[in-house]
């Protein structure tokens, strides 16, 4: 397989999850610029629980980001803070791995860990005030 069949099959697998994950959001008016929400990549993300599909969807993204995202961005930190933000939202240490050790993808804030209450607020607290 080339690269650009890969990079093709690996797009194609991260737009066909996002638009199932969309079917929910059918009622949401999206802006011309952004093609699913916050929950569809969210959802997304959840639903993915091996490594190649992980690698998939994460290179399918980093394609999408590299096409859509601000010129001059670095396009693979924005999808790696991306897919950590999702580690928030009630995933399992096990599949954090699984996505940290695919990707790199950490969380934005708490890195690899997973902080208590008191260190998470604290972190909040930092990172409102930078």
């Amino acid at each position: 397989m080339t690269q650009e069949t890969a990079t093709n099959d690996s797009r194609a697998f991260f737009d066909a999850l996002l638009a199932e994950k969309m079917a929910r959001y059918a009622h949401v008016e999206l802006d011309e610029a952004w093609q699913y929400t916050i929950g569809a990549f969210i959802s997304a993300v959840m639903s993915i629980d091996n490594e190649t599909d992980a690698r998939r969807f994460f290179e399918g993204c980093l394609d999408f980001q590299e096409e859509h995202g601000e010129a001059g961005a670095d396009h693979l930190a924005v999808v790696r803070s991306n897919i950590g933000w999702c580690y928030g939202e009630g995933m399992t240490e096990e599949r954090k791995r699984m996505w940290i050790a695919t990707t790199g993808s950490l969380h934005p804030i708490f890195g690899g860990m997973k902080p208590t209450a008191e260190e998470a607020f604290a972190a909040g607290i930092k990172a409102a005030q930078s």
